[in-house]
């Protein structure tokens, strides 16, 4: 059993199995992902299972922007009100598939994407906001930082870090 690497969203994906132990990522993704990707809000890319076809991960992102005062002070000096950034808005591995390091793939899916994209659109970074604590720890793994004057709880990559990091 393999998995595939990561490709757009299709109509006829079977999302309904899609079980990552958070209700709130399950119903995005089986109500909302595919509407979302036929009206240009954001763009899903799913992980499927070689064997069987089905949707065992998923990672989102949009743009987005940051409003300037909420940004840490050495990250103002000299940018737009507000900051344009890439929003990772979702990033989920099904529970059967935990433990394979599928998040971690998603994710620099997600990095390689956005620093591509940088290339031809302005982005500061990649914003997300984790859903709960587990997921908060997984992001500061990677390097992303908390934004302290953040309302919302939200964390940041700075590109230029992508970049240092080899994106």
């Amino acid at each position: 059993m393999g998995i595939n690497p990561p490709r757009p969203l299709r109509e006829d994906d079977d999302v309904n199995a899609f079980d990552c132990g958070q209700s709130s990522l399950n119903k995005w993704l089986q109500n909302h992902a595919w509407r979302n990707q036929q009206t240009g809000v954001s763009r899903t890319n799913v992980i499927c299972d070689s064997g069987t076809g089905i949707v065992v991960g998923f990672v989102t992102l949009s743009s987005g922007a940051i409003e300037r005062v909420s940004m840490p002070r050495k990250d103002r000096h000299g940018k737009p009100d507000p900051i344009p950034l890439t929003l990772l808005g979702q990033l989920a591995i099904d529970q059967n598939y935990a433990g394979q390091k599928l998040g971690h793939s998603l994710l620099f899916f997600a990095l390689k994407t956005a620093k591509a994209m940088s290339e031809k659109i302005g982005s500061f970074g990649v914003l997300t906001h984790p859903l709960n604590e587990d997921a908060r720890k997984f992001y500061l793994h990677y390097g992303f930082e908390n934004i302290p004057g953040d309302t919302h709880g939200a964390m940041l990559l700075r590109m230029k870090d992508i970049e240092a990091s080899g994106f």
